[in-house]
């Protein structure tokens, strides 16, 4: 489910890919000097595959289990960009970093439902809007996953994404 709901914003970068890249071999010098404004919608559509990803897989993956879909969404994605940082011309955010961000995506809602069940979750005193309240019962499993990220990508030096793709 998590990646069926990036198709739409697939499909739609996709349909950029027509203009751009013209069938007809003739409209191609014509297209030329427009090709980098054409491609805008790709490049954000198809070229941030696994951010969506990230995120997508995550809450679709909360939502099935009954935790903050929202928060695992947002702790996957800061998860996958802390994997696969120094962000330099979109390494890894496009379909090359799907493996990675399909397994930060999985292990995300793991690790929060890890927490959930064993009431590791900040909870807040009563009155604090319920706004309030969901942003801090994310903090354990976050710091868990951040530490827990970081310390593999840049502790122990392993590259993730790279040891996936290649």
């Amino acid at each position: 489910d998590g990646l069926a709901t990036s198709m739409p914003l697939l499909i739609v970068g996709a349909f950029f890919l027509i203009p751009a890249f013209p069938p007809v071999p003739e409209w191609d010098a014509a297209v030329e000097p427009f090709r980098d404004i054409l491609l805008v919608p790709t490049d954000i559509t198809i070229g941030l595959l696994s951010i969506y990803a990230a995120f997508n897989i995550a809450f679709m993956l909360a939502t099935r289990y009954e935790t903050d879909p929202i928060q695992c969404g947002l702790i996957s994605l800061a998860s996958f960009l802390i994997m696969v940082a120094p962000i330099t011309e979109a390494n890894y955010l496009d379909a090359t970093g799907l493996f990675t961000a399909i397994l930060i995506g999985i292990i995300t809602p793991e690790v929060y439902r890890f927490f959930k069940t064993r009431g590791a979750l900040v909870r807040m005193p009563p009155g604090v809007p319920p706004a309030v309240t969901m942003a801090f019962r994310g903090l354990v499993p976050a710091s868990f996953m951040f530490v827990f990220i970081w310390l593999v990508r840049w502790v122990l030096e392993w590259d993730v994404p790279t040891i996936i793709y290649t």
